[in-house]
C-alpha cells in the first residue's frame, strides 16, 4: 500500500488565520448610574493576571514538605 508524502509525517507545521470575534452587549437605560452593573460587561477579578501569564494556578505551586505523608496519616486516622 503506498502511503502520500503528505501523510508520512505529523510534524507538518498548522497554520490558520487569527481568531477573531465580536461581543455584543444590551445597552443601558438613559440615566442608569454608572455604579448600576446591570447590562455592563465586566471583567472578572483575575482576568488581567490570566492574561498576562501571572495568574498562579494550583497546579504551579510547589507542594510542602511532607505533605504527602501528613494527608495519609490523616485519611488513616479517619478510616479507623
Amino acid at each position: 500500500m503506498q502511503v502520500p508524502k503528505t501523510f508520512e509525517s505529523a510534524a507538518t507545521l498548522y497554520q490558520r488565520e487569527a481568531s477573531q470575534g465580536i461581543q455584543y452587549f444590551e445597552g443601558v437605560a438613559p440615566g442608569q448610574l454608572e455604579s448600576d452593573c446591570v447590562g455592563r460587561p465586566l471583567k472578572h477579578l483575575s482576568a488581567d493576571k490570566q492574561v498576562t501569564g501571572e495568574a498562579v494556578y494550583c497546579d504551579d505551586m510547589p507542594l510542602l514538605q511532607g505533605i504527602l505523608k501528613k494527608m495519609l496519616q490523616g485519611i488513616l486516622k479517619k478510616g479507623t
